[in-house]
């Protein structure tokens, strides 16, 4: 088992790890981006409700303030989960519209079918 912070990962985690280094650079990246945006997100959240939250003193809310200029922002970007692609991303389905509509052709995707009228 391998310990990052307050989480413990498990083996199964450390394969999809392992599996995600052979993808592509930009994947490869978007990966690392999601998985600190996962570690970050509840600090931040609890963070962002003290700072607005009036019932507490002043000196509370303007610490709550000043750590959460200190979080590392993180920039997460719709891409192709297979191409990595950027730019045309069916937001749903989180492929790039080359792959959605090989797949959607392929019947890859269940209930999906090609207009016809």
């Amino acid at each position: 088992m391998i310990v990052l912070g307050t989480i413990v990962f498990d083996l199964q985690v450390q394969v999809l790890l392992l599996s995600i280094m052979t993808f592509n650079k930009l994947i490869r990246k978007d990966f690392l981006f999601r998985f600190n945006y996962l570690l970050l997100e509840i600090e931040y959240k609890i963070l962002r409700s003290i700072s607005s939250n009036k019932l507490l003193p002043l000196s509370v809310r303007l610490l709550a303030i000043h750590n959460l200029n200190f979080l590392k922002s993180t920039k997460i970007r719709n891409i192709c989960i297979y191409t990595g692609r950027a730019r045309g991303i069916i937001k749903k389905f989180g492929l790039s519209r080359f792959v959605f509509r090989s797949f959607a052709d392929s019947g890859y995707i269940p209930g999906l079918r090609r207009a016809s009228w």
